[in-house]
């Protein structure tokens, strides 16, 4: 019984993941569509600019997304671990950061990091870690003011480790914060 209550736990997890994808990447590929069409049929150079423009933001976004469905089915199937493991936190946003550094560039963002090079952390999850991180990281990079800055620091607190990420952007409406803890959620406002 044990092992058919882990099959279609496994099944269920795999149809709202299949529901999930089909409807976050409906939306992205109308909108590229939409933006090809008025580029093909569109005489004006300026027109045609813009709308191969917003195909380029588009696929970015659309990459982005795929990446975080593929984490998030990642992130599904991982099991229980049953030891902790010990990251250099600063190696890791150092890592991070380098695979980010075309988004950081291209918006003029500076980040700020206060990790000492010792600063070790036990997580029961590496990967997870990871994945969390990056998520806040590139949120901050992406939505943070043009040509502001980020910050990153790690430290203790009483109740263990703390990693902060800061940033002067608007920030998360009151009325939207429940909602945003559910996969593939948006704020309600219409600005970044």
């Amino acid at each position: 019984n044990a092992l058919f209550q882990r099959v279609q736990e496994a099944r269920e997890r795999e149809k709202t993941f299949i529901a999930y994808a089909a409807h976050e990447l409906k939306t992205p590929l109308s909108g590229l569509k939409t933006q090809a069409q008025v580029a093909l049929r569109s005489d004006s150079d300026e027109v045609r600019a813009n709308a191969l423009s917003q195909i380029s933001l588009s696929v970015d976004r659309t990459g982005r997304l795929v990446r975080q469905l593929i984490d998030l089915a990642a992130v599904d199937s991982l099991e229980n671990p049953s030891t902790a493991e010990t990251v250099a936190i600063k190696a890791m946003v150092d890592e991070l950061l380098a695979e980010m550094v075309a988004l950081s560039s291209s918006r003029g963002i500076t980040v700020d990091r206060k990790i000492s090079d010792d600063q070790l952390i036990r997580v029961a999850s590496r990967t997870l870690l990871r994945l969390a991180v990056r998520n806040i990281l590139e949120n901050a990079l992406q939505y943070a003011p043009r040509n502001s800055s980020v910050r990153i620091a790690c430290g203790h607190t009483d109740s263990g480790t703390m990693i902060a990420v800061c940033d002067i952007g608007t920030g998360i409406d009151e009325k939207d914060e429940q909602r945003l803890k559910a996969h593939f959620q948006r704020g309600s406002s219409a600005n970044a």
